[in-house]
């Protein structure tokens, strides 16, 4: 394993550098004294980046107060630090890399957004409480460059890294009495860096044709899941479709038939024998499991007919199949439809993908683990907690400029994306409470909370 690990991080420097001279040749003979492209202080930042410490970034992101563990390791990646509050104040960010590249460029990043939130509630844990915001509107701006990648994977990213971000705010609000100046600085940087994305623009990208681009060059993936599918229906295969795969992967796909062939309890007990731990699954989990590999004989038979099929009319089949479903779920969105309805619609047909997963099952698995509802949900969840943040603002505002709490919103405050009514507004002992106005019975809402301390 760590012969892996090394292999691994080697070949991230190398094709990093590789990434970097190219592009710093490309571009310029003679280079300028500071670079006008974003993605080369990105990667130099993360080729120096230490390994993550997973378990002391989780504990300050879930809530627990940063501790002197927590602010050697920020010493230990200033420079890391340093390089991506730099390259997040340059407007251009060109990647110059394509998703072919064998590492994962977006898991790096999404290490690289929450080490600076760490350290932004570090810094308003010691009072420093411009500078945390400021770290604040530097992962603000990391969201927006990871987006301009342009794929699905990255605007996910994207969604979830302005989202922590708007969670840092929140918390960082909590522990000081901002003043008209600050708040009014942060409003302003808030509506810069808010991107009014389009989902449905977005999914009309189409990152299938990126897919099986993809896969015409690697079809690697497809001889993959042409084995597997085979070795689980019981069916022959052709050898030479494996040479090239990786080591226990026969054997892994044989264990899955057998895993898929056990009641419940005995999947519960093979699961808890081969982790070291008690596995209890819901009779969701248990049903999600098999879902996927539980074909009848009309399936059977359509399946045998796609091992048959060439790679590129394989591909051909999954892009038809793709948009049959995709082109409903973006007219839902357009439509006037209310949000839960909305959510119920893509549901269906997110149901109905699943149920014909042998179908798309290649290009999804490259495109994202997300399907269509998480994805309009992200949408719908960003906007929610970026007009919630510019809510809790000008109440601040107000409380600043007037010595106390508003009783009521303002009519002119945004409103809630999932139903354009206003969100629910309370004042508690310490302060207030924003959330979603959207019935919290309901089990496809997006629930969202804002509490800000006024204690001194």
């Amino acid at each position: 394993m760590k012969n892996f690990i090394v292999s691994k991080q080697l070949l991230m420097v190398l094709i990093f550098s590789f990434i970097l001279l190219f592009t710093i040749s490309a571009n310029s003979s003679s280079l300028p004294s500071e670079p006008d492209n974003a993605a080369l202080l990105y990667y130099q930042a993360l080729l120096i980046q230490p390994e993550s410490n997973y378990m002391l970034i989780n504990e300050v992101l879930s809530g627990t107060e940063p501790n002197e563990a927590v602010k050697k390791y920020l010493q230990s990646c200033d420079q890391t630090i340093k390089l991506a509050e730099s390259a997040s104040k340059i407007s251009q960010c060109n990647w110059g890399v394509q998703s072919t590249q064998p590492v994962n460029i977006f898991s790096h990043l999404y290490h690289l957004s929450r080490l600076l939130s760490v350290n932004a509630i570090v810094l308003a844990s010691e009072g420093k409480n411009k500078e945390a915001l400021e770290e604040c509107i530097t992962v603000q701006r990391l969201a927006n460059h990871i987006d301009n990648y342009n794929t699905m994977v990255a605007h996910i990213l994207s969604f979830q890294t302005h989202n922590r971000s708007f969670v840092c705010i929140r918390r960082i609000l909590g522990l000081t009495s901002p003043d008209v100046e600050t708040l009014t600085w942060l409003q302003a940087q808030l509506s810069m860096q808010n991107r009014n994305i389009s989902i449905s623009e977005v999914l009309e990208e189409n990152d299938c044709d990126r897919a099986i681009e993809q896969l015409k060059i690697n079809p690697k993936p497809i001889h993959a899941w042409k084995v597997q599918v085979s070795i689980i229906l019981g069916l022959p295969y052709d050898e030479n479709l494996t040479i090239d795969m990786l080591p226990g992967q026969i054997e892994d796909f044989q264990e899955t038939k057998k895993l898929l062939s056990m009641s419940k309890e005995e999947l519960q007990d093979a699961l808890s024998k081969k982790t070291g731990r008690t596995v209890n699954m819901s009779d969701k989990e248990f049903k999600d499991f098999r879902e996927p590999f539980s074909y009848t004989e009309e399936t059977k038979k359509k399946i045998q007919e796609l091992l048959a099929k060439s790679d590129e009319q394989l591909l051909e089949h999954a892009r038809q199949s793709y948009n049959k479903f995709l082109y409903p779920v973006i007219r839902i969105i357009e439509s006037e439809l209310p949000y839960n309805q909305k959510i119920n619609e893509i549901q269906r047909i997110d149901d109905q993908m699943n149920q014909n997963s042998f179908n798309t099952a290649i290009l999804i698995s490259l495109m994202s683990n997300s399907n269509f509802v998480d994805i309009y949900k992200m949408q719908v969840r960003y906007n929610a907690h970026f007009n919630i943040m510019k809510s809790a603002l000008e109440i601040y505002l107000i409380k600043v400029q007037t010595g106390k709490l508003p009783e009521k919103l303002p009519d002119y405050l945004p409103k809630d994306p999932m139903n354009g009514q206003d969100f629910i507004y309370q004042l508690i002992s310490d302060g207030f409470v924003l959330k979603s106005s959207v019935d919290l019975d309901t089990k496809n809402n997006v629930h969202l909370e804002l509490k800000v301390s006024e204690k001194k």
